[in-house]
């Protein structure tokens, strides 16, 4: 009964741990008109998410969370000579207080530096979540400008100039707007803007029009106009897995390049088991940490291995304790 209880507590845990971002992967789409869009089969990067594209001095900085190691996630740019198809990978540098623990990037062109917005104090307790933004010349060291905006409830933001005023969007659960005269103000939340279609957007410039992607029904685009947002369509890219977190690289007028977080049924699953201890796995240190148990367990999960194996694992990890 006991094994029993502990399978169910982790299988629960397990359901969480795979929506984390270990478990994403980004893959890209190209475009000629924003709206129709091809997409590439090639996995650009494992255990990432949440990506925050800009084409910044004839090159592609593609900011995301990095989950490589799961237990310490960090901000990351992966800067490409080839328009997106291949990256070298730096970790983000900031200078400043206000981020401890920076999530969900947003990238833009401002005054000739990119500049980053972020929530910068992830998963600190019960504090009220900061959007911070910060700006570099290399897009690889930044210094923290500003908060622009504080609520307990957002996540994601997404900031741009509409050619009156810069705009800030959140994702709430749906998306929240907030305005301000410069980049680096404090953010005055629009109470009377409302959008439930859907959240986590990204808004560019295209041709004349400012379009907004966001994920809804699939990856969807709207377009900005006087302060709202109208839906132009639904379900634009057409791929098997999950779509999520669009972000554009803007090459020129008519070439624009997307890239989106997915998770892939089995994309990252292995099965532990070239360790001497089941359960354990690369670099076989000799004991099962719960991060092993939970990959182990989802394995399980989709029958590749027995339950007496599952049930070996979990003692190990007990032993590991």
């Amino acid at each position: 009964m006991k094994k029993t209880l502990i399978i169910i507590l982790f299988l629960a845990g397990c359901v969480h741990a795979q929506s984390t971002p270990y478990y994403h992967q980004i893959y890209s789409a190209t475009s000629t008109d924003g709206i129709i869009w091809n997409v590439s089969d090639v996995m650009l990067l494992d255990h990432a998410s949440v990506p925050g594209a800009v084409y910044f001095n004839n090159k592609t900085h593609l900011y995301y969370v990095n989950a490589e190691d799961p237990e310490n996630e960090k901000l990351s740019v992966g800067i490409s000579e080839d328009r997106g198809a291949t990256f070298t990978i730096y970790d983000v540098q900031i200078n400043g207080s206000n981020s401890p623990y920076p999530v969900d990037p947003n990238a833009i062109i401002d005054a000739g530096q990119v500049r980053l917005t972020y929530l910068g104090n992830f998963n600190q307790g019960e504090v009220t979540n900061e959007i911070v933004t910060a700006s570099s010349s290399d897009g690889i060291n930044f210094v923290e400008d500003a908060i622009i905006f504080t609520r307990e409830d957002v996540f994601d933001p997404d900031l741009f100039y509409d050619g009156s005023g810069w705009v800030l969007l959140l994702n709430t659960g749906g998306l929240t707007k907030a305005t301000a005269s410069s980049s680096t103000g404090t953010f005055i939340e629009d109470t009377g803007f409302v959008w439930s279609e859907g959240s986590i957007s990204s808004t560019h410039h295209i041709g004349d029009s400012y379009y907004t992607y966001y994920a809804g029904q699939g990856i969807c685009v709207a377009e900005y106009l006087d302060g709202n947002l109208s839906i132009l369509a639904n379900n634009i890219v057409n791929f098997s897995g999950m779509t999520a977190d669009p972000t554009l690289a803007v090459f020129a007028e008519n070439d624009y390049k997307m890239f989106f977080k997915t998770q892939v049924e089995g994309e990252t699953t292995t099965i532990p088991g070239g360790c001497p201890l089941l359960g354990d796995d690369e670099p076989c240190d000799g004991a099962v940490s719960d991060f092993e148990l939970l990959s182990y367990i989802a394995v399980w999960s989709d029958g590749e291995v027995d339950d007496f194996d599952l049930l070996k694992a979990i003692e190990n990890w007990v032993n590991s304790g």
